[in-house]
């Protein structure tokens, strides 16, 4: 069977070995993920998500979602699972892809665009610690604040308090996809605001079900994990 050639003359083989990848600029690919489980808060469950702070330049001592490159050659899955590990100690049975985020800009260093993952965990068994460019990691209970098309979300733990406001195009703000007009008055660093809405908006997407089984709660509070999960689905989800 003749081999097929290109315009040039070129077989498959002698394409790939005239080819030459550094002559084309091309973005870099990073993996980002929004791990969440539930605590107990003043007699109720609440939603947490983990956060690390940033070691080095850009957003050096910003807190943000663990995530750093992709090396060329592993799979994303496999990154997005080093990733974590390495920032934050933290190790789960299964990542969720569920966005990609690439706004020009969002990085000073280069063109990047993030390939977002959620995570799961059972109710007390994130114990995080930093490691590689995280100084510091940690466990922050969600909280919102909504008025008409603005909703204020408030991250907290151990004295520390990280807010951002999101202005929508109407006050449906959680009802996907949303129309986010502007992120504004946030401290996470880069877009991470924006993943971590979307991280809460697929939360609530999940099989019921298959949430449960992933948090795993102690049968004593799975009413109260259901009354939880139910009042953060007419939050993030407005119904």
């Amino acid at each position: 069977m003749q081999e097929k050639r290109n315009n040039e003359g070129q077989t498959l083989e002698e394409f790939l070995n005239a080819y030459d990848p550094s002559i084309y600029k091309n973005p870099a690919v990073v993996v980002d993920m929004a791990v969440f489980s539930v605590c107990e808060k003043n007699n109720a469950l609440v939603p947490i998500v983990l956060l690390i702070k940033r070691g080095n330049h850009p957003y050096i001592h910003e807190y943000a979602l663990p995530g750093g490159f992709v090396e060329m050659d592993e799979e994303v899955e496999y990154a997005a699972a080093r990733e974590l590990f390495e920032e934050a100690n933290i190790r789960l049975n299964r990542l969720y892809e569920f966005g990609t985020f690439g706004a020009v800009g969002k990085d000073p260093r280069t063109r990047i665009i993030s390939i977002a993952h959620l995570g799961v965990a059972p109710m007390g068994t994130l114990k995080p610690k930093a490691g590689d460019d995280a100084c510091d990691a940690g466990l922050f209970v969600v909280d919102f604040l909504r008025k008409e098309n603005v909703c204020e979300v408030v991250l907290t733990s151990e004295g520390n308090e990280l807010r951002f406001s999101i202005e929508t195009e109407n006050d449906d703000f959680f009802n996907l996809p949303i129309k986010i007009k502007r992120v504004y008055n946030t401290n996470l660093a880069s877009d991470h605001a924006e993943i971590l809405t979307k991280g809460l908006q697929h939360l609530c997407l999940m099989n019921r079900n298959t949430l449960l089984n992933q948090l795993k709660p102690p049968k004593i509070l799975l009413e109260r994990l259901e009354k939880a999960l139910n009042d953060l689905a007419l939050v993030v989800l407005g119904r």
